[in-house]
């Protein structure tokens, strides 16, 4: 019971962190360098550096073909092309809007590029000997996508998951079918509110240790309708840009869903497309970044 009053504890200071830091980065955010071909160099406080994909931008850069070409996403989402030879200065006002996508989207890079740097073991937070959470852990879903899975399942008899709310006394438990592809919340259990945080564990007996075991808790948040609209959207003014490759999408996705806290999202797609093809280092640092969330580090 300690232990878990803790976890939670923690898990409230580390969301205070978060929401104060990326609204500081909302505020800061200008635009974001999506395409890279050539040479491109940006200019940030009078420092000039080389420019690669994934570089979030501020008021005030420049961005300057040294014989390549580019393309932005500004703030409100609108894209600016950067041809041999040319020259743009981000403003101000750079898209009129400081709160549309291209914000947003360098808002998530740049809280990934500090976030998803440092040493890191994989299993820092350990579940012993028992079940350990795979989905969701410590990520907000969006709302057809609630499930669960751990760690250990195949190996699980007599289980029950229990879940708790954030703010008020909702326990509700019940038996999955372990025989089931995928464990869905049940048709008859209670409707869970969007945009509040639910704890989760899973008990039973491990068939391994031949013992009861219980999985640590993980958190999971059901995006608002007014979220998932707003995430569509954006999912749509990505899909929509032009002058790009698909693969520079990714990137884009990525950095969507991580602006969400949809971190499963974030892993799903960058370690499927880390398969094909070597993942550029915004890539890299977003998944790094989701998977430190989700992870509790």
């Amino acid at each position: 019971m300690q232990k878990n009053v803790k976890f939670i504890l923690n898990i409230l200071v580390m969301s205070i962190i978060f929401i104060f830091s990326f609204e500081e980065l909302c505020n800061a955010g200008s635009g974001v360098l999506i395409s890279v071909k050539g040479k491109i160099e940006i200019v940030s406080d009078g420092k000039p550096t080389i420019a690669k994909p994934g570089r979030a931008l501020a008021s005030g850069d420049l961005v300057k073909s040294l014989g390549g070409t580019a393309v932005l996403v500004l703030a409100s989402g609108k894209t600016q092309m950067i041809k041999t030879s040319e020259e743009y200065k981000l403003s101000d006002g750079a898209g009129d809007k400081k709160n549309g996508l291209g914000a947003r989207l360098a808002s998530a890079l740049s809280e990934a590029k500090n976030g998803g740097k440092g040493p890191f073991v994989r299993g820092m937070v350990r579940a012993g000997d028992g079940f350990k959470p795979i989905y969701p852990s410590n990520s907000s879903i969006l709302s057809d996508r609630l499930k669960f899975d751990w760690k250990g399942r195949e190996s699980t008899a007599e289980a029950q998951i229990i879940v708790k709310s954030e703010n008020s006394d909702f326990n509700f438990s019940f038996s999955p079918d372990l025989d089931a592809d995928t464990i869905i919340w049940p048709k008859n259990g209670p409707k869970l509110a969007v945009d509040q945080r639910y704890y989760w564990k899973v008990t039973g007996m491990n068939l391994e240790s031949m013992g009861e075991s219980s999985s640590p808790l993980r958190w999971f948040r059901i995006l608002s309708p007014r979220e998932s609209s707003d995430f569509e959207k954006g999912l749509q003014q990505i899909l929509s840009i032009k002058g790009i490759q698909s693969s520079d999408k990714i990137l884009l996705k990525a950095a969507l869903f991580y602006s969400y806290q949809l971190d499963h999202e974030v892993m799903n797609l960058l370690q499927s497309f880390g398969k094909s093809r070597e993942l550029s280092e915004s890539e890299k640092e977003l998944l790094m970044a989701a998977e430190k969330r989700m992870q509790g580090v």
